[in-house]
């Protein structure tokens, strides 16, 4: 193999694992877990809306207790989702009626960008 040939086959070799980063780049989508988006959920809001505004139903879902609410607005039994975003963590508690009873930014364990296109491949 001459010189030339060889530096071309690495350059298409580059161009290529170029190609396949841009593509994986591209099916990533962009974080919606945000302290922008966080903002925009206010105690009331259905839990349909808070998934449209993260893109995705709870990364996780459990039982929560009773939230500190005086004027008897909410009733439970409540229960807490989070979604996991590049920076942190959202937590919302939702009331029996899937309202936002309270919650907000939860700060948490970064999901790495491989673990988001593990989970979208369904591993």
């Amino acid at each position: 193999m001459t010189k030339r040939r060889a530096a071309g086959v690495a350059i298409a070799i580059a161009a290529s694992l170029g190609l396949l980063g841009g593509l994986l780049w591209l099916a990533v989508p962009a974080d919606a877990v945000s302290l922008d988006n966080i903002d925009r959920i206010i105690p009331g809001t259905p839990l349909a809306e808070v998934e449209v505004l993260f893109g995705r139903p709870a990364d996780e879902v459990s039982a929560a207790s009773s939230p500190d609410d005086p004027y008897g607005r909410y009733h439970g039994p409540f229960t807490a989702r989070r979604w996991y975003g590049r920076e942190g963590m959202a937590h919302f508690v939702f009331d029996a009626e899937d309202r936002v009873a309270w919650g907000g930014w939860g700060g948490g364990r970064p999901v790495w960008w491989y673990e988001r296109v593990a989970k979208r491949l369904g591993f």
